[in-house]
């Protein structure tokens, strides 16, 4: 069974990188998923958010993140904007989703208000796969 893409926009997502370079992204993080114990990796969450390079935008799942084990200068919070290496991940279909270098991700700060305020339109109303078929959910932004 392939798993679709949760999150979509109006158009056609933009297609996996057909090279396994990594690129330097710069994510707002919306979304840290509860922890979930895997053999291979630990215990990881899947993070995931809006890009925010002027030349990329779109949403980004990052996997595995191994957030218990980050150092606390690494940690980072929902709304928070982190900048790490990453390249696509060929072990998942979904075109949003990358395997991050976590040796090299870093926090950034002073910038998320302007960020969220900027992503604003994006993320109070999105499109979400629900079963196969697309539906709109509001998400919860900060004030």
């Amino acid at each position: 069974m392939v798993q679709q893409s949760l999150l979509t926009s109006g158009a056609n997502p933009e297609p996996k990188q057909p090279h396994d370079h990594p690129q330097r992204l710069r994510v707002l993080i919306t979304v840290k998923a509860a922890p979930n114990p895997s053999q291979s990796y630990g215990e990881t969450v899947c993070v995931a958010g809006l890009r925010i390079d002027p030349t990329h935008e779109g949403w980004v799942r990052l996997y595995p993140v191994n957030f218990r084990y980050l150092e606390n200068w690494r940690r980072f919070s929902k709304y928070d904007i982190v900048e790490v290496d990453a390249k696509p991940n060929r072990a998942d279909p979904r075109h949003e989703s990358w395997r991050p270098n976590m040796d090299v991700l870093r926090r950034q700060s002073g910038e998320a208000s302007a960020c969220v305020q900027r992503a604003r339109p994006l993320l109070a109303t999105t499109a979400v796969r629900v079963g196969g078929a697309a539906t709109t959910r509001s998400m919860l932004l900060p004030s």
